[in-house]
């Protein structure tokens, strides 16, 4: 009864050689991607990465790099597809010239907030701020869908508030923004 339930020699050898072949695939899809994101820092040799995952058509993970001053600035998210690599970095940059010197996720969850302060006070929906062109509005657009991919690939959920703000802002802002995200 146990020589019947095992695979033969032949079937072992053939299952295993699939499975190895798809970690060197994938080893390799990684190592390519730390390539690619190494390229896109100040100074590439001194990457350091961590929770490196190739999911799908995308690899994700953290990179940690030193700055002008010779100093690692620490650990932050990045995000390699079909479009190229993204860095969290460069999307949250995006929104600091558009969100009163905010960043990422404080601007982000900030203006949400903002927009959710005014209609409890008024009872209305918010107008968009004046002081923020399209392009920031769209901005704010993308970075949450650069969180939503990079949460699909890690596995790590999007923080709940940034989950709401991004929610909150996508629902309010007007067609005439003229921006559809990319997929990322």
């Amino acid at each position: 009864m146990i020589g019947a339930a095992m695979p033969a020699p032949r079937v072992r050898f053939f299952a295993c050689a699939i499975f190895l072949m798809g970690l060197s695939a994938c080893d390799a899809r990684v190592r390519e991607a730390k390539e690619l994101v190494a390229d896109q820092l100040l100074d590439p040799e001194s990457a350091e990465f961590r929770n490196v995952k190739a999911e799908g058509p995308r690899v994700c993970g953290q990179v940690n790099a030193k700055n002008r001053m010779g100093g690692y600035v620490g650990y932050e998210d990045f995000l390699v597809g079909e479009r190229g690599v993204i860095l969290e970095s460069s999307v949250s940059n995006y929104l600091l010239a558009t969100d009163r010197g905010q960043s990422g996720a404080e601007g982000l969850v900030g203006h949400a907030g903002r927009f959710k302060a005014i209609e409890q006070v008024t009872g209305q929906k918010a107008d968009l701020d004046p002081s923020i062109s399209p392009r920031g509005y769209a901005g704010m657009l993308v970075y949450c869908e650069f969180l939503k991919a990079n949460a699909s690939c890690s596995g790590t959920p999007v923080a709940e508030p940034l989950a709401n703000a991004c929610a909150f802002l996508a629902e309010r802002l007007p067609p005439e923004i003229g921006f559809s995200a990319p997929s990322l």
